[in-house]
């Protein structure tokens, strides 16, 4: 796990969901310090609030693992019967 990876991952998906540190920090029920250090690589989130932060900023907790960049997961369509590829 790379973690200047996931903080980059977590910083450009913050800006793609058009929120600012401080309101990430206020969803993620912590200080804005902390999104901070996650943000610049400096602290290492924990499973749980990597987990949160995956929810919050509506991307799949694989790609926030890999650090972002395309990531092709195999999911379920709505119907629960068919598999596709998507790429994130």
């Amino acid at each position: 796990m790379n973690i200047k990876k996931i903080g980059q991952c977590i910083k450009e998906n913050r800006e793609r969901k058009g929120l600012t540190t401080l309101q990430l920090a206020q969803l993620l029920k912590t200080d804005i310090v902390s999104v901070q250090s996650y943000e610049k690589g400096e602290k290492k989130p924990t499973v749980k609030e990597l987990e949160v932060i995956s929810n919050v900023l509506d991307i799949p907790l694989i790609v926030l693992l890999h650090g972002g960049g395309e990531v092709e997961m195999l999911q379920r369509n709505e119907d629960g019967t068919k598999c596709k590829w998507n790429k994130y």
